[in-house]
């Protein structure tokens, strides 16, 4: 495994609240601040139980790959990354539904 350079390209994921309609300028969007060993893309919202839930890709520097990570969504919050799924290759585009049999997820 090569050594990761921490200036390596990042990514970062901006959010605002819902508008009004998808060309609306009346709320501006706040950047998350990234894991400290990577970076996040490929968002992903899901509501769970009137919570809101933030997956991506969180492509982590020490693996050299991407992972599922996520991030629960409040007012006034700093992103806490967590891990949802870790593989031995690379997952990226994290894509929720919930049907009658539950919650699913299928990453690229």
């Amino acid at each position: 495994m090569r050594p990761y350079k921490p200036y390596m390209i990042q990514y970062h994921i901006a959010i605002r609240e819902r508008q009004p309609g998808i060309l609306s300028t009346d709320k501006e969007f706040t950047v998350l601040s990234n894991p400290i060993h990577g970076w996040c893309a490929d968002p992903f919202l899901f509501v769970f139980e009137d919570r809101t839930f933030l997956f991506s890709e969180y492509y982590d520097y020490r693996l050299q790959r991407g992972v599922i990570a996520y991030t629960e969504i409040k007012t006034g919050f700093m992103p806490q990354w967590e891990i949802a799924i870790k593989e031995g290759w690379h997952l990226s585009y994290p894509n929720i539904w919930r049907d009658a049999d539950g919650i699913h997820m299928c990453a690229e």
